[in-house]
């Protein structure tokens, strides 16, 4: 079941980040965003476990996504197309943003499926390797 996060979400979330996202955020910065009146921040739940997440923060009409992550364990499955797909419905954005390591083909597989373009590109961002600037324009 794919919904809206709650504060009570929090350290779940934070579990899956500590699997899934290197380096993870802290529990005190996963809850913040989690309850922040600019984020809008969807999980999705399989047996009362939260199995997949995706945030994004929005300012004014510009939307930035910050994180996604789903469960090696269900992966390939379209949970993290359908968090994106309920993230671009909400916040009145005109566009949204992100980036995602050069090296994490399946991450810009999945972008690029969901109709995002490379628009910019930050060298050495991480460490040794640069950061893709992807953008969609939704309206």
């Amino acid at each position: 079941m794919l919904r809206r996060a709650t504060e009570a979400d929090a350290s779940a979330v934070y579990r899956l980040m500590l699997e899934c996202v290197d380096p993870p955020w802290t529990e005190d910065c996963v809850r913040s965003t989690v309850v922040g009146k600019n984020n809008d921040f969807f999980v999705v739940t399989a047996g009362g476990e939260i199995i997949a997440y995706a945030c994004a923060e929005n300012v004014i009409d510009e939307g930035c996504i910050t994180s996604v992550a789903v469960s090696p364990a269900h992966r390939g499955k379209g949970y993290a197309k359908a968090l994106i797909a309920e993230i671009e419905k909400v916040g009145g954005m005109k566009s949204i943003y992100l980036e995602v390591e050069e090296t994490n083909a399946p991450a810009i597989g999945l972008y690029l499926s969901c109709g995002f373009e490379k628009i910019s590109e930050r060298k050495k961002y991480y460490g040794d390797a640069s950061a893709y600037i992807m953008r969609k324009e939704l309206i």
